[in-house]
């Protein structure tokens, strides 16, 4: 036990724990990690999506979610605190991560889209050399190279600059149109309710411009703004907008939101969207030579943005007019608006930490956040104590009081009655100063509360703190210790695995250059990509039913839309070389709309798949006796039964080992293949000792025949990277039958797999626009 100044608490911490100890935890989680992300080694394909969530032993079986909603059960709308003293919740700083993740998500896609660099007029200019180059049969020419220019990278920076102030301006708007709502309505300044969320980008400005709490206060002063002042930060709202299950954390703004926004500003409340399109138009149009002149004053051959404005009619374009409008009135004020800028430049090293802890998915995440909450409650406590000192938190202690600085007035209140007066947030102390000052609060802390200041928060580290908190043995002897161990790893494997599938899978959205050279390759034809889970059923709800509506091609996994959701669709390309998962669907079977598989993207991928596993399992030959190396490890001859056109890639790989591969006809999955190779074949092929490899479909091969060979030595060994069953449960014979490698349908795994796709979408696309026959197509009459 120890006393705080709140009260007792049992206080539990890893500092006892040998920095030595610590640091081997950490060393096996980083490689447990890099395993994980290996697509050879990964089980991802068996995580089962409803697994119990076993972290503080939850008894029944259901859909796991990560981070769970019980997190969130502690959102009570918009109402101010019982007591003015409350600190905020773990469920409000679930929330602040949620909407952290949405800012480092827009950031990204603003940096790294390069159609963003069109429309603001960023270049990359080359340079054409010409280099000698080898083309066979001893042969050489000299052929064009483009040199790129290297500061391009640093150049193209600017796009979030830029972006920031465009939305600056869109919030000092957004601000006095929602106070202009709230007053209209009346009532008590402290029961203000914010009517309308923002757009990503004015919450992201709004967001900043709250953690420089004095500086809020005086603007809302100087602006007539007494409801944005005391309006609570809308954290029920934003949870229900961002979806965390997406790798972008999308942030859905709600359609009377929208619409009231568009109605109120003349303005579009998707601002990267209206930036990227804007980019597509003619180099000359308007939107763009503004957008340039905005990025770079100093551009020249440019009007300048009041010339622009002047050259177009407000009723031709009455959203174009409002925007151009808004970059003059952003240009013209930058004084205002670039300190408002800086606020979100300054935060952003606060987000990036956060994302890189990412205890949003952490196996311990509500007991961090809890203990984030308490250590901020002694952080008060000292400000009380000390009250002409600087003090620095640490980063959990960081995030409860952004939190609670996010509800403005509240905040104020709080800390007025804890601490006397009124504690304002400056983030931009220097760096050696905040050090001195660092140490300072550190020795001070850990004198008044007797626990450390600053402690590793990593995953491990967090997760063993939990677990010695949740248990009451009185003793760490024996099996104890190692049960909870047990229980510890099993934990943090778990939520590894989620949080690497939930990266892998999809790999949507594909890259925007991919999407933009479609564009540019089929002019007039809109182009929209969605990320969709893979284990999803129905299309997600952040797909605009109107968009599906006049969507005439689709490009996708396994989700498809009814035919009434999507009534004009005619063509839909497929990202598996395989169809059977969408032949029973009403799609496929009550209409006549082409379907086309992508048969051979898999090819160079699985290639090495199979020559690397046969070369593996060669490795773990029993060794000869000494001087006595009479086995042959790479055999002359292979056959292979295929699922497609991987084959044909596989001819170089074997040409470099010695190998001759004959050419088999395609196996699909089809009630005709289904135990297409049994005991009778297995019989054959063990004359030779063959070596089998199964990447096509798992009903192929029957599994207990298999089984049979291998443990009878029939066959020499098998790697299979299909099975049937599919996933292969727990305890299955497969699991312990001997010289078999088993990988979890991962190898047609490529970095490069959205780019095949979308060629033979490019290719097919092109014998539609000419009536030929497309590649790939699905037989109704065959079923592949």
């Amino acid at each position: 036990m120890r006393q705080t100044l709140r009260g007792d608490s049992h206080v539990l911490a890893t500092d006892d724990i040998d920095a030595i100890h610590l640091k081997t935890v950490h060393e096996c989680g980083r490689k447990e990690i890099r395993w994980y992300e290996n697509s050879n080694s990964q089980y991802l394909d068996y995580f089962d999506p409803r697994a119990p969530n076993k972290f503080f032993s939850a008894g029944s079986r259901g859909e796991t979610v990560v981070p769970s909603p019980d997190i969130f059960l502690a959102l009570q709308g918009e109402e101010c605190p019982k007591e003015v003293t409350d600190l905020p919740t773990t469920s409000e700083c679930a929330v602040h991560l949620e909407l952290l993740e949405a800012v480092y998500a827009l950031r990204r896609r603003v940096i790294s889209t390069q159609n963003l660099d069109d429309s603001f007029g960023i270049k990359g200019p080359t340079r054409t050399v010409y280099r000698r180059t080898y083309v066979g049969n001893r042969k050489y020419e000299h052929r064009p190279f483009a040199i790129k220019d290297k500061t391009f990278p640093e150049r193209s920076q600017k796009k979030w600059t830029a972006f920031l102030h465009i939305a600056v301006m869109r919030f000092i708007t957004w601000a006095e149109k929602v106070e202009g709502l709230m007053q209209e309505r009346g009532g008590p300044h402290e029961n203000a309710y914010l009517p309308y969320l923002p757009p990503l980008d004015v919450l992201t400005v709004w967001h900043a411009f709250l953690l420089n709490p004095g500086t809020f206060r005086r603007h809302c002063e100087v602006n007539v703004l007494p409801y944005l002042k005391h309006v609570s930060f809308p954290w029920t709202r934003i949870h229900k907008a961002i979806s965390t299950v997406e790798s972008n954390a999308a942030y859905n703004l709600p359609a009377p939101a929208r619409a009231w926004f568009t109605e109120t500003t003349g303005m579009p409340p998707d601002l990267y969207e209206y930036i990227q399109e804007a980019g597509t138009k003619d180099s000359e149009a308007p939107i763009r030579q503004a957008l340039a002149k905005f990025c770079d004053d100093n551009a020249t051959g440019i009007p300048n943005i009041g010339f622009l404005i002047k050259r177009t009619k407000e009723e031709d374009d009455p959203e174009q007019h409002a925007f151009m409008t808004l970059l003059l009135a952003a240009q013209n004020q930058r004084n205002v608006v670039k300190p408002l800028a800086d606020n979100v430049v300054r935060q952003g090293g606060f987000v990036d930490k956060m994302h890189h802890q990412l205890w949003l998915r952490s196996p311990a995440f509500a007991d961090t956040l809890r203990r984030s909450v308490e250590r901020y409650d002694n952080f008060t406590q000292l400000f009380k104590l000390k009250p002409k000192s600087t003090l620095v938190p640490t980063l959990d202690m960081d995030l409860a009081w952004h939190t609670h600085q996010l509800s403005h007035a509240r905040y104020k209140a709080a800390m007025e009655e804890i601490t006397g007066r009124f504690i304002d947030h400056d983030d931009k102390i220097g760096s050696g100063t905040l050090s001195v000052w660092e140490g300072y609060t550190r020795n001070e802390y850990e004198i008044v509360f007797g626990e450390e200041y600053s402690r590793c928060l990593c995953w491990d580290c967090e997760a063993m703190l939990s677990a010695l908190e949740q248990d009451e043995s009185p003793s760490i002897e024996g099996d104890w210790a190692e049960g909870l161990v047990e229980k510890i790893r099993e934990d943090l494997q778990f939520y590894r695995c989620v949080e690497v599938s939930r990266r892998a899978l999809p790999p949507w959205p594909a890259d925007e250059a991919l999407l933009q050279h479609i564009r540019d390759r089929f002019p007039g034809i809109s182009v929209s990509a969605y990320e969709v889970p893979w284990r999803d059923t129905e299309p997600p709800s952040n797909i605009p039913a109107e968009e599906l509506e006049r969507a005439t091609v689709l490009v996708t996994g396994s989700v498809l839309p009814s035919r009434e959701q999507a009534p004009n669709l005619g063509y839909v390309q497929l990202s598996s070389a395989g169809a059977n998962h969408v032949l029973n669907h009403p799609l496929f079977t009550d209409t006549d709309i082409i379907f086309c598989t992508a048969n051979g993207v898999h090819g160079p991928q699985i290639s090495e798949w199979v020559i690397t596993t046969f070369l593996a399992f060669q490795h773990h030959s029993k060794l000869p006796p000494q001087n006595e190396f009479d086995v042959t490890t790479i055999p002359k001859y292979l056959q292979f039964q295929n699922e497609g056109k991987w084959d044909r890639a596989a001819f170089p790989v074997q040409d470099s080992v010695g190998r001759r591969i004959p050419p088999r006809h395609q196996s699909p999955s089809h009630p005709k293949t289904t135990h297409l190779i049994g005991a009778a074949e297995f019989a054959v092929l063990g004359k030779n000792k063959t070596f089998v490899s199964n990447i096509g479909r798992g009903p192929i091969i029957k599994t207990d025949d298999l089984i049979q060979a291998l443990e009878n030595d029939v066959i020499s060994g098998a790697a299979l990277d299909v099975t049937d069953p599919e996933p292969l449960p727990d305890g299955h014979p497969l699991w312990s039958t001997k010289n078999i490698i088993i990988t979890p349908h991962v190898s047609g795994i490529s970095t490069r797999y959205n780019e095949r796709v979308l060629a033979i979408l490019e290719l097919n696309l092109d014998r539609l626009v000419n009536g030929e026959e497309l590649a790939n197509r699905v037989s109704r009459r065959d079923g592949y």
